[in-house]
């Protein structure tokens, strides 16, 4: 029924658009509003240092975040969820303004999050190349309803479908189709560079095409 209720049961959201105070530290907008009384500072700093260390996230605890860098304050976003225990992490947008090596950096610290507290995950995203590389499972929304449901194999094996809607597909699926046209003989569920190298191995073996 509230926000309040929402943290209670687990359940914490993480907005494209963050809400942080610039002027505040990390720490501070880490324990904003999830502390009550007098606080240690210090000791808040060394708690919120532990857990980033925990999930791999290199944050300076001490400097206001206005001085952080986008991918440094996303991170600072997601501890905030992390240090009221959250169980259900749910992420609008996580990588969107951010280069590649910050969009790299943050969903590593997601999978090792998910990895190492079994929690659930729930990312919306249009970028299919980073949710390629996620999820167990995919829910394409459209016009309000669902379009499709189920595994990254299953969805992506439909890539016609997708883009009838409007919805790219992973930079490796797009690919293998081209691929496909010259008459490779690959496989219709490739969506990640992972596949399409080992496919393409594959072929390679069979001396069906020349690298």
């Amino acid at each position: 029924h509230s926000p309040k209720d929402a943290m209670a049961c687990g359940i914490a959201m993480i907005q494209q658009h963050f809400s942080l105070v610039p002027t505040h530290t990390a720490t501070e907008n880490i324990i904003l509003g999830n502390s009550r009384g007098l606080l240690n500072l210090k000791a808040c700093n060394e708690k919120i240092e532990a857990l980033a260390r925990k999930y791999g996230f290199d944050i300076p605890v001490d400097l206001p975040v206005g001085k952080l860098a986008v991918g440094v304050q996303q991170k600072v976003e997601i501890l905030k969820a992390l240090v009221r225990g959250a169980k259900i992490l749910i992420l609008d947008e996580p990588t969107a303004g951010l280069d590649p090596a910050g969009c790299e950096q943050i969903l590593r610290n997601i999978c090792d999050y998910r990895t190492q507290t079994g929690s659930t995950v729930i990312i919306v995203s249009h970028s299919m190349d980073d949710v390629a590389r996620l999820a167990d499972r995919l829910v394409v929304f459209n016009h309000g309803g669902i379009r499709f449901d189920g595994t990254p194999e299953e969805v992506f094996s439909q890539p016609e479908e997708l883009r009838s809607i409007g919805l790219a597909v992973p930079a490796a699926t797009e690919l293998a189709m081209e691929l496909k046209k010259l008459g490779l003989k690959l496989p219709n569920s490739i969506y990640t560079n992972e596949q399409l190298e080992k496919a393409l191995v594959a072929l390679k073996r069979l001396s069906l095409i020349h690298i």
